[in-house]
């Protein structure tokens, strides 16, 4: 677990680094929006990192997106 812990800290690390000069010069609704991505990805992290169902991401995400990911995974199936 720990090294799956620095891993994601260097990465993350990683992308703030490569992404600073474009936030230094972005909008607020772009840093807002960076923001939020931001947020879910280091909240799925955590989730992920401790095995824990804290966050109902993926339930949201599956009412979201559900459907037309399911007609994408019958329309990719080959026909028997």
């Amino acid at each position: 677990m720990t090294g799956f812990i620095i891993l994601i800290i260097i990465l993350y690390g990683a992308v703030f680094t490569h992404d600073f000069k474009r936030l230094k010069s972005a909008q607020t609704r772009e840093r807002l929006v960076y923001a939020s991505f931001l947020t879910v990805t280091v909240l799925m992290s955590v989730d992920c990192i401790w095995h824990t169902k804290l966050f109902a991401m993926y339930d949201w995400v599956d009412y979201v997106f559900g459907k037309s990911s399911r007609r994408v995974v019958e329309m990719l199936k080959p026909s028997e």
